[in-house]
């Protein structure tokens, strides 16, 4: 009788305990940063977020940004919607390999006819690449013009 309590009292205890489990490969792997700068311009020259873990942070206070490779970010601390980062995900789990792997940093002409420039950072075991790529696809390798029309899409999508 005391053995068929003991059983019964584990199997509600298995029962009854929490299993954390997560799939989410952002949480397991790093960080991306995207977003687009404008340069000699006087304000909202730069729209730049953070996918984190589970949350999408805001760039708010960076106005300029001279140099894409030696900027560094603030984040705001508060995350932005569930909704904002089911969009900005969408970039994460659409990354192309092929651009981890390039050893080109620079795509393109960004920001050489007022077109802008977007920037992408990417955190991946403890790897950190960063990249300046024209907007302009016609510019782009083959491999990377579907990321940036995404990438395009979301950051018009961000603003809503």
């Amino acid at each position: 009788m005391k053995s068929t309590f003991l059983l019964f009292g584990f199997i509600i205890f298995v029962q009854c305990s929490p299993v954390i489990q997560s799939n989410n490969l952002v949480a397991k792997q790093g960080y991306l940063i995207f977003g687009i700068k404008y340069g000699e311009c006087i304000q909202n020259c730069a729209q730049i977020y953070q996918l984190q873990g589970e949350s999408l942070y805001k760039e708010d206070k960076v106005n300029y940004i001279a140099n894409p490779f030696q900027q560094n970010f603030v984040f705001n601390s508060t995350p932005w919607s569930a909704h904002h980062y089911s969009i900005a995900k969408t970039l994460w789990d659409s990354f192309p390999n092929a651009l981890f792997n390039s050893d080109i940093k620079t795509f393109g002409a960004p920001d050489s006819h007022d077109q802008g420039g977007i920037l992408i950072e990417r955190q991946m075991d403890n790897r950190i690449q960063r990249w300046y790529i024209d907007p302009d696809e016609a510019q782009l390798p083959e491999f990377l013009r579907t990321y940036v029309t995404k990438v395009k899409s979301v950051l018009t999508q961000m603003k809503q």
